[in-house]
């Protein structure tokens, strides 16, 4: 007769369960921003305001961005606008984009392809507003798809060292429409690209963690039946008890897999939250590089 093992399943609780509880931490949305310097911008009853450095929660309406503090002070609102953009999100993204010399871009997507987006500068005398990019409604299908696909590969390695190279022949393709070498605007090239690149690492974080999440729904329930089949053993004897100990022998094994596997998954998450945070450090940096490049190939075509 096989013997009962009543501490196999508490051992296995506590090597399998720690893999799934790691979902709990993570949430689908960005909505936090970070501002490393004071910008201006043009609130919803337009007025000036001068946002200072920090960090601050997002939220988005039709035609405004609200800045929350993290300290008890009254939301900023900023006067945003509408904007459909190209990729679908699972949960709202907030993302701020430094533009070289001028100010920043901040974004607030949704569900639905929609958001809203404002321009703030770092000066008070300094235009500001969506309506100073004019390049994107003169940009081909073609060149939309080489911005996008630059993004991703940003996405998956902002670290490498080809993705000078590879922008600077994106520029080079963009720029040989006479309509685009005297008018196109290198820091909306640069917002598009990190926008998106963000916009794919959230998608990335958010496959991860949706699946990471199921394995967690998986394992409690596995757990649970796996609790349920020991108190019954216990009240059972001989062919009957022998049964349902076979039965616990394979749950187990089932949940020992299920463990590994979200193990995996959960390094796939962790990679991809290092990317993203990496992308946000060095945002600034990634920004200026990109435009340095694109302006010093439009410069050599003039």
């Amino acid at each position: 007769m096989r013997t009962q093992k009543p501490f196999i399943f508490s051992l296995m609780a506590l090597t399998v369960l720690p893999f799934f509880s790691l979902a709990i931490g993570t949430t689908f949305a960005d909505t936090t921003i970070t501002l490393e310097q004071a910008v201006h911008f043009t609130t919803t009853d337009e007025s000036d305001v001068m946002v200072q450095p920090g960090t601050y929660e997002v939220e988005g309406t039709e035609n405004e961005i609200r800045l929350l503090p993290k300290s008890d002070v009254a939301p900023i609102l900023l006067s945003a606008q509408q904007t459909p953009f190209p990729e679908e999100v699972d949960a709202p993204i907030a993302m701020s984009i430094p533009l070289e010399k001028e100010g920043v871009y901040i974004a607030w997507l949704q569900p639905g392809k929609r958001g809203v987006e404002a321009i703030g500068s770092y000066s008070p005398v300094q235009k500001r507003g969506i309506n100073l990019f004019s390049t994107t409604g003169k940009l081909t299908s073609q060149n939309i798809r080489q911005l996008q696909s630059f993004a991703k590969r940003l996405a998956n390695d902002p670290n490498s060292k080809k993705l000078q190279n590879d922008w600077a022949q994106v520029v080079k393709d963009i720029t040989k429409q006479k309509s685009l070498r005297n008018s196109m605007n290198v820091n909306e090239m640069v917002m598009i690209v990190m926008r998106d690149s963000i916009v794919n690492q959230n998608k990335d974080k958010q496959y991860f963690l949706k699946k990471l999440q199921k394995y967690n729904a998986m394992g409690k329930e596995l757990s649970q039946y796996l609790k349920d089949l020991q108190d019954k053993a216990k009240k059972q004897s001989g062919a009957k008890k022998a049964g349902i100990e076979q039965r616990i022998h394979t749950k187990e094994n089932e949940l020992q897999t299920l463990g590994e596997d979200a193990q995996l998954v959960n390094i796939d998450l962790q990679n991809t939250l290092q990317r993203l945070q990496q992308t946000i450090q060095m945002m600034s940096n990634i920004s200026k590089q990109l435009h340095d490049t694109a302006m010093a190939i439009i410069q050599n075509l003039k």
